[in-house]
């Protein structure tokens, strides 16, 4: 159980990553290269981090399907 809810953490880590591009991008557009760079490091940090969670506690595809019990797991712990 504990490898599938800290592998579903490693998806959301990259989900944030990704959810931080459009103000990666905004910031680039208006000039604003001090937040720029915070969001690029952020957006980078969730990566590595997510990435390496996702290989580290990965599951065989067979045991992919999340149960009822881990996902109120996953939702106390968020």
């Amino acid at each position: 159980m504990l490898k599938r809810v800290i592998s579903f953490f490693g998806i959301f880590f990259i989900l944030i990553g990704t959810c931080m591009v459009a103000p990666f991008i905004l910031a680039l557009a208006y000039g604003e290269y001090s937040s720029a760079k915070a969001f690029a490091y952020a957006i980078a940090i969730a990566y590595i981090i997510g990435i390496y969670i996702r290989k580290a506690f990965e599951l065989p595809a067979d045991k992919v399907k999340l149960k009822l019990k881990d996902s109120y797991f996953i939702v106390t712990v968020s």
